[in-house]
């Protein structure tokens, strides 16, 4: 049997077939080559290194070639127009959201095909624009297969119900919503300012042990979606769903947060105000923005300069680059650690 080295996900075994079901759902598994094992472990083959992978390790490892050879979607185009095809695009449940540049829209119904057929799973192929608005909708075209944009997605044992074309969610931040679940700590109180279909609370709530979590949204749709995913994962106690502009926080919510989290990029800094406006006099704001790197330190500034107006000073004590956005734009997370002045009255 024909044998290659290949690059892979160590997996503990307990957790092989979620994590095999999610790198699939993420194009991220070579399914031309078996997956290794031992009593401990899984190899599961990588197509390619990811800021979409779980956060498990990647060795490499000796694998043998599957009798049937796993088929790409570039492989199934145009020869001339392969160097320009993207090499990434987003996974949503059973739907592929792609960006194609203009130069690739007449080839866009081929492209979609090509998708359904490289990755039997997805039903729906969508062509997306960029994210827009303060409801953090995308222009969406169905290219391939059945005319919905509803699905329903799984990470780390959470299932959550959205609507590509009227909410924001984003796969891409499963590792991060994990990481932050584990931060939490026995009895917080949490404000989710801008939460979308609830995807940060749902996983706090699974697998941390808040005293309560605020899950607010202006968009309608998805603040139905969110309160279709509490119930769904059972965390009705735990997470209260808030149809709400963010800015009306500070007169609604009588309860001080122990951690903010503000996942706006491009305007959460616009509503930092607000965020120091409903925590403690020390508390934790996770805050997500989209930023060339040189403008980080800038970001910084103007952060703290507007804290400083609210009397709180402001320890960034993180600051994680999770994914590539655009060519030298970064989705940037920044752990804060926010402090009220003593000499504030």
């Amino acid at each position: 049997m024909n044998k290659i080295k290949n690059i892979a996900l160590k997996v503990p075994r307990k957790l092989g077939e979620e994590t095999r079901r999610i790198l699939l759902e993420r194009n991220l598994l070579r399914t031309d080559l078996r997956i290794k094992r031992n009593q401990e472990y899984l190899y599961l083959p990588l197509i390619r290194e990811d800021d979409n992978l779980p956060n498990l390790p990647v060795v490499v490892k000796e694998f043998q070639l599957q009798e049937k050879r796993n088929i790409y979607y570039k492989d199934l185009l145009p020869v001339e127009i392969r160097c320009q095809l993207p090499t990434s695009y987003d996974v949503i449940g059973d739907i592929i959201l792609i960006k194609l540049p203009e130069t690739l829209l007449e080839y866009k119904k081929d492209i979609g095909d090509a998708l359904l057929k490289a990755n039997p799973h997805i039903k729906t192929v969508c062509r997306v624009e960029a994210v827009r608005g303060e409801l953090r909708v995308r222009d969406i075209e169905i290219i391939a297969g059945e005319k919905r944009t509803e699905t329903i997605h799984r990470e780390y044992g959470v299932k959550l119900y959205v609507d590509v074309a009227k909410t924001f969610f984003s796969p891409r931040l499963a590792n991060e919503r994990r990481r932050i679940s584990k931060l939490v700590r026995e009895g917080e109180t949490i404000i989710d300012m801008f939460t979308g279909v609830a995807p940060f609370p749902v996983m706090i709530a699974k697998y941390s042990h808040p005293k309560k979590i605020y899950a607010v949204d202006k968009n309608k749709e998805a603040v139905f979606l969110a309160k279709k995913n509490v119930k769904v994962n059972k965390v009705e106690g735990i997470v209260e769903v808030l149809l709400e502009d963010a800015r009306n926080l500070p007169n609604i919510v009588e309860e001080k947060a122990d951690r903010v989290i503000m996942n706006l990029p491009f305007s959460a800094y616009k509503f930092l105000k607000e965020a120091l406006q409903i925590i403690k006099s020390t508390a934790i704001i996770h805050y997500y923005d989209i930023l060339r790197e040189e403008h980080i330190e800038e970001r910084k500034k103007r952060l703290q300069e507007e804290a400083s107006k609210q009397g709180f000073m402001l320890e960034f004590t993180n600051i994680n680059k999770i994914k590539t956005y655009a060519p030298r734009e970064f989705y940037i997370g920044m752990d804060i650690t926010a402090y009220e002045k003593a000499d504030v009255a």
